[in-house]
């Protein structure tokens, strides 16, 4: 298996249950991540912000230097998080903004570590640029409108029968206003316990959780609010 992996071989192997470590800083792995992913910061939000001012200052031999007087007392800790994080588990997958030093320097040091590692090719802005373009394919889209109580989720239901009878899944998106115990029910009357019900109240790990049983195909209607 090659050390550096396109996004959708990057993808499979989390979905085949490897750990996932984001070594952006805190506050990048706030903003957006991969779901799954587990961070652990090379830097945190102002040694980044450090680094990169060396950079534009200095160039990279500048910035490299500050970034070893930054971490370099540090690694032992970095090594004890990433076991902490992996549990037993000592292949793991990486990455950082754009496949850099940061992925590249915790790769180093996972693998003197014990670790296999398997780095994202293009980093975080790689998978960006990946979930765009499949969001840009061209979809069929059909569009049913009528009036509330004509029958629209019957429809909906006859057409989500449709789908499972071929193996396939549905996802049902509802105003959050209308998710209700009743409206869940009804669903769950239909298609009985292999639903799924994704809600605000769920942690990001409880939501990738589902995710993964969706993978697996253990879920055969995911429902949430649209």
């Amino acid at each position: 298996m090659p050390p550096v992996q396109d996004v959708a071989a990057f993808l499979a192997m989390r979905d085949q249950g490897l750990p996932l470590l984001d070594v952006r800083s805190p506050g990048e792995f706030a903003f957006a991540h991969i779901p799954g992913a587990l961070n652990l910061p090379l830097f945190t939000d102002e040694e980044r912000a450090k680094v990169g001012t060396a950079h534009a200052r200095s160039g990279r031999e500048g910035a490299v230097h500050l970034a070893l007087e930054l971490v370099g007392g540090h690694l032992a800790a970095l090594l004890a998080r990433a076991r902490h994080l992996c549990g037993s588990k000592r292949e793991v997958l990486l990455h950082c903004w754009r496949g850099g030093m940061r992925s590249d320097s915790m790769r180093w040091l996972l693998e003197t570590g014990g670790f296999t590692v398997h780095r994202l090719e293009g980093g975080y802005k790689s998978y960006r640029t990946f979930v765009r373009s499949e969001l840009a394919r061209p979809r069929p889209i059909l569009v049913l409108g009528g009036y509330t109580g004509c029958g629209k989720t019957e429809i909906y239901m006859e057409l989500i029968a449709g789908v499972l009878k071929e193996g396939k899944q549905a996802i049902v998106l509802i105003p959050a206003i209308a998710l209700t115990y009743q409206t869940v029910m009804r669903f769950y009357r239909r298609f009985g316990e292999r639903i799924s019900v994704m809600t605000s109240r769920l942690t990001p790990g409880e939501r990738f959780d589902q995710y993964v049983r969706a993978r697996k195909g253990h879920i055969d209607v995911m429902i949430g609010p649209r």
